[in-house]
């Protein structure tokens, strides 16, 4: 726990992690191991958070479901 000696700002602004049945119901992204781990850990940070990967923020699940939404969206937008 590194972090948590050494940069406890960083982990602060974690938010509390998910169940896999809660990271499942909450997108329908396809998600892989490590990323199930990763929002098991910590379901993103709050906005007061620092920017957890190098200065960006790790977006809550649901933002993350939202923003892939987003770009599904303009991916399959006609151009005209």
């Amino acid at each position: 726990r590194w972090a948590e000696a050494n940069f406890p700002a960083l982990i602060e602004g974690l938010n509390p992690g998910l169940t896999e049945a809660e990271i499942e119901e909450a997108t329908d992204i396809s998600a892989s191991k490590q990323l199930k781990q990763l929002y098991a850990l910590a379901n993103g940070e709050s906005r007061k958070g620092i920017g957890f990967f190098f200065g960006l923020r790790f977006m809550p699940i649901h933002e993350l479901a939202r923003t892939a939404q987003m770009w599904r969206d303009i991916a399959g937008a006609d151009p005209e």
